[in-house]
């Protein structure tokens, strides 16, 4: 009975096997009848490419569920370009379900991208010149269309402007005198109308400010008095004298290199020690610690990164705590009354050498005589915009940028456009001049013997053309010649 039902089993595994063998190679015959049918129709599609691209007009394709990337596809690799989707399903092809277009922008799309196939195809055939004259037509063409150009003219980007040319020092007068830096009122409805003669060729210098430059400096130059210190205060001070201001000035020279800070920060920081001590009677002791902190304030004034509290403990070599620091800073703050914005000489050096459009040796040598003043103690009772004219006037006559630049024996002496835009005259910026070049030419020397060069060195460098080595000292007989 067992074999007898093993038999059955047997006979029944075999003829499902046979079964299916025999629906494979059905399955078989159906897929081999389904390629050799593709490639018939891709055969026909071929030729039907070919004769439509002979013909000027393309006919519009309809848009299935497919995507306009496979649309891409299809028409670069030239495989189904009809009328009609072919769908396969089990071996039959079904030719009569098409999907319709659905608007009209779309077929307009497709359209559209068999014409541009078309014409990379025939792009490939045309020499270099002739292609790259279509390119522009296309590209005109596309405009036209965005309606972004109106004319047919190919747009060129503008030319660049030529630098302006040095301009002769004499012969360069303002035209009108409210551009000038004395001002007799400062009513706001009486506002500085138009743009100075000097400052048109910078409108477009965002940085330049031209419109309201003329203001601004009119302004720093009515509060010059305000915010300059005492000329004589060294009288009412106990412990401390000249000679130990020039050596902390010339201290603060060295760390103003070290940090890399901008000249901004010290001649403000020079202007608020000065301030202070005009005020407040200074211990021997806590003469370095307001320096130091004089710098710190310039710096959170003008710097962008300006230094830390402990960076100025490590530069006193650790003689003052940070507690020190932060009290003199708070001392300072209130003693000025927070007023912080003083019209330093640096700024009208600035101004100066931008209105008479100087070289960048000029521009070096004055920054280094006027920065020689800051340790003078005497130079505290004239007026930083009078001390930045006259450092001006002695770099402009330097015999040897004279005969560099213009010459051997031509000599500006002192320019009448800046006698007219400063509004002094000339005898005291000559008698300036004279303070200017005496101090120059003397070593600041101490007690111990020791020379207060750091400015001298400071200048000595590429980024200042060497000016205070290689130059050689201005004479005042230079600007009397």
């Amino acid at each position: 009975m067992l074999s007898q039902i093993h038999r059955r089993s047997t006979r029944s595994t075999t003829t499902v096997n046979d079964n299916a063998q025999s629906h494979n190679v059905a399955r078989e015959a159906k897929r081999r009848k389904c390629d050799e049918n593709t490639v018939v129709a891709i055969n026909s599609n071929k030729q039907s490419t070919r004769s439509s691209t002979r013909s000027t007009k393309v006919p519009p394709r309809c848009v299935t569920n497919e995507t306009i990337s496979t649309t891409r596809t299809r028409v670069k690799n030239r495989g189904i370009a009809s009328n009609n989707t072919v769908n396969c399903k089990d071996g039959e092809y079904d030719e009569t379900k098409i999907q319709q277009p659905v608007n009209d922008s779309e077929n307009t799309k497709t359209g559209t991208l068999v014409e541009k196939t078309l014409k990379q195809d025939s792009r490939k055939e045309q020499p270099k010149k002739e292609r790259a004259g279509n390119q522009t037509n296309e590209i005109l063409e596309a405009k036209h269309r965005r309606g972004r150009v109106r004319t047919q003219t190919v747009s060129r980007l503008p030319k660049r402007r030529a630098k302006s040319e040095p301009r002769p020092l004499c012969s360069d007068f303002l035209v009108d005198s409210n551009f000038t830096l004395v001002r007799h009122s400062f009513d706001a409805s009486k506002y500085t109308a138009g743009i100075s003669e000097y400052d048109k060729n910078y409108v477009k210098d965002t940085l330049q400010v031209s419109n309201y430059v003329t203001d601004i400096y009119q302004r720093l130059y009515h509060n010059e008095p305000q915010f300059q210190p005492d000329g004589f205060y060294m009288g009412q001070q106990d412990e401390i004298n000249a000679m130990m201001r020039a050596i902390l000035i010339d201290w603060l020279v060295e760390v103003h290199m070290k940090f890399k800070l901008v000249p901004d920060t010290l001649y403000l920081s020079v202007n608020i020690i000065d301030r202070y001590c005009s005020i407040v009677e200074v211990p021997r002791r806590k003469l370095q610690l307001v320096g130091v902190t004089a710098l710190l304030l310039a710096c959170k004034y003008e710097e962008i990164y300006p230094p830390e509290v402990r960076d100025c403990v490590y530069i006193t070599d650790k003689a003052y705590t940070r507690q020190d620091v932060i009290d003199m800073e708070q001392d300072i703050v209130r003693t000025l009354e927070f007023k912080l914005t003083a019209p330093t000489g640096y700024k009208f050096l600035v101004r100066y050498l931008f209105v008479l459009n100087v070289s960048d040796i000029t521009k070096a040598a004055a920054n280094y005589y006027m920065e020689r003043t800051l340790q003078e103690y005497h130079f505290i009772s004239i007026r930083p915009s009078l001390i930045a004219a006259a450092a001006v006037c002695l770099a402009l006559n330097n015999h040897q940028i004279c005969n560099a630049e213009r010459g051997l024996g031509n000599k500006p002496g002192i320019p009448d456009s800046l006698v007219q835009y400063t509004g002094y005259e000339k005898k005291e910026i000559l008698r300036v001049c004279d303070q200017i070049a005496s101090n120059i030419g003397q070593q600041v020397v101490t007690a111990s013997e020791r020379q207060l060069i750091a400015v001298k060195r400071k200048f000595d460098s590429r980024k200042y053309y060497y000016v205070s080595t290689d130059l050689i000292d201005p004479e005042i007989n230079d600007l009397r010649s």
